[in-house]
């Protein structure tokens, strides 16, 4: 085995040297040498798929990452890898192997199943069991959606494993799966109020309800509720909160987070193991630790600024996003490889309920991180995160960029993304931020596109003229009607956005306190302003592709002008940010 080993780690050197020169195609006939000498050696794999990856061609690099699952499942790289390349990705046939490794990479712990919702969504959507539930339930015509659910001969497929699992994991972004998780729920909820069990019995309601409130709790009750419905609703948590049973808590935990019951202690003690043990964890024990740990936040500077102050007061009340697992991140070498060299300072500023601060902290163990935002919620949620996570190397505060000045520290990173945009003056915000960086250091800058934000302007518009509030009620009123106030264009692109589908999300996405855009000409002037060097955005391979097609003479991509004609072309680029690095000159 040890010079099977040796030989097929000399084919993947001998294939990377090739790739190196240009011929990729010589290149992977050695990373398959390698692997038909050794079936087990998994880098030959992961070289393989990154090949083809890079080429664009996702399905020979996703069944190169099948067959490293196959020879050895218990490989959490595999997973990671896999779930990156199938990023965005949704199947119109089932793909049992794509299933498989999917299924069963939800028994790891601390992964990010974020990027594989649209190809977990696609794969239930076209299961030859799930399919037929799924279209029953998710038909318009809600009368007809019961009467083709209740017509079905079997309704097993509720319990689908890697149905239930993924709900668990991942936030769905699909305004079809939204419809039918809402009827589910409500199936539910008449079936337990009622105390029949023709639908589903005891156990099963109990497996799926746990699973589906885990999943409405990540989205702060997004869904529509009918009158009738609430009233349901409210006539369960009163008897939940007499005389509480597994069944009915599992139900009431998709319309109330527990930890607003009168009993809620009551019910971490009885249900804090078994059955509903993660789902009273996260809606009570986890929430009850947040708030004990929001009084420990230190406070690094006031919060003076007005603006500043209505921004706080958003966060505070909406704090998001519930993120589950770091993304282990890696680095992009050329930008920020340097941070793996002695203890470099880094500051995240603005950094939310702390995800990039956590990805940062893992990703350079030796760094010492600073991070900082307005909200004492946020900041309380992403301490319970790395401490979760153990990472030592980050450290919260409360502060007001404005009022970073005053620091005595200068960092060697400093990460702002989405938080410049939401000030009342954002280069005044970025000017303090550049005086923070040690000459020679970098930032990743991350602002709202003037062009790519069209839909949100005229949503924005829609919201103001009719008066919709920034609350859960106002929120789901425009959601209902908001096919009735934009153009199909705009609320195309609107229900394609993953923020539309949370509470919290979408008030920051349409309804936040304060919003500017930019242009990729106002961002070239404003980093000349500050004596900064364009370095690059952070794009997709597609993304990348494309542009250097277009553009051969800019191999690095990093001509300011040629991007702005490319936006011009492609207004929907940066329909996320603009994510940026730049150099302190």
């Amino acid at each position: 085995m040890e010079k099977e080993a040796k030989k097929a780690a000399s084919l993947l050197e001998e294939g990377r040297s090739l790739l190196s020169a240009g011929g990729w195609d010589k290149a992977l006939e050695k990373f398959d040498a390698a692997i038909a000498d050794d079936p087990g050696f998994l880098p030959a794999y992961y070289a393989a798929s990154d090949v083809y990856n890079s080429l664009g061609y996702k399905p020979h690099a996703l069944n190169y990452l099948v067959r490293a699952f196959e020879a050895k499942p218990a490989a959490r790289e595999t997973i990671v890898k896999f779930i990156e390349t199938v990023s965005g990705l949704s199947f119109r046939v089932p793909v049992p192997s794509y299933r498989k490794v999917i299924a069963e990479s939800f028994s790891f712990d601390n992964v990010d199943f974020q990027p594989v919702e649209s190809a977990w969504r696609s794969i239930l959507q076209n299961d030859r069991a799930f399919g037929p539930v799924y279209r029953a339930l998710a038909h318009p015509d809600e009368d007809r959606a019961r009467a083709q659910f209740d017509a079905l001969p079997s309704k097993n497929a509720l319990l689908d494993p890697m149905f239930l699992e993924g709900l668990c994991r991942i936030r769905l972004a699909d305004s079809g799966f939204e419809l039918f998780l809402s009827r589910l729920r409500c199936l539910l909820l008449e079936d337990e109020t009622r105390g029949e069990t023709h639908t589903l019995g005891d156990e099963p309601r109990t497996r799926i309800a746990q699973a589906l409130g885990q999943a409405c709790f990540y989205t702060d009750y997004l869904f529509d509720v009918s009158g009738r419905e609430q009233a349901l609703a409210d006539a369960l948590r009163a008897k939940v909160e007499k005389a509480p049973a597994a069944p009915d808590v599992a139900v009431l935990s998709c319309y109330v987070p527990l930890h607003e019951l009168a009993n809620a202690g009551t019910l971490l003690t009885k249900f804090g193991k078994g059955e509903l043990a993660a789902l009273v964890k996260l809606q009570i024990a986890d929430v009850r630790e947040r708030h004990a740990l929001a009084e420990d936040i230190p406070v690094l500077t006031e919060v003076e600024d007005p603006v500043s102050r209505k921004v706080r007061a958003q966060y505070e009340e909406s704090p998001y996003p519930k993120w589950l697992a770091l993304s282990h991140r890696g680095h992009v070498e050329a930008r920020e490889g340097f941070l793996l060299d002695g203890a470099p300072k880094i500051l995240v500023a603005g950094c939310g309920t702390g995800r990039e601060a956590c990805d940062l902290a893992a990703a350079f163990p030796n760094a010492e991180v600073l991070a900082v935002d307005l909200s004492v919620a946020s900041l309380a949620y992403a301490t319970h995160r790395a401490k979760k996570f153990g990472l030592t190397n980050v450290r919260f505060a409360q502060a007001d960029i404005l009022g970073l000045g005053a620091l005595d520290e200068r960092f060697d990173f400093i990460a702002a993304s989405g938080v410049l945009h939401h000030m009342d003056a954002p280069l005044k915000g970025w000017e303090v931020l550049t005086s923070l960086l040690k000459e020679g250091g970098r930032m990743r800058i991350g602002l709202y596109s003037e062009h790519a934000r069209r839909f949100v302007v005229e949503a924005r518009k829609a919201i103001a003229a009719r008066d919709y509030k920034p609350d859960s009620e106002g929120i789901r009123r425009f959601r209902h009607d908001a096919p009735k106030h934009l153009k199909k264009k705009h609320y195309k692109t609107l229900v394609e956005a993953r923020d539309y589908y949370s509470l919290p999300e979408c008030r920051d996405l349409l309804f936040h306190e304060q919003e500017h855009r930019f242009t990729i000409p106002q961002i070239r002037q404003a980093l000349q302003t500050r004596g900064l060097t364009f370095e690059g955005f952070q794009v997709g391979g597609a993304t990348a592709r494309k542009y250097r097609k277009k553009f051969r003479k800019d191999p690095a991509m990093t001509e300011l002008d040629n991007w702005a004609k490319f936006e011009k072309k492609n207004p929907q680029t940066f329909v996320a940010m603009y994510q940026f690095w730049c150099k302190k000159s």
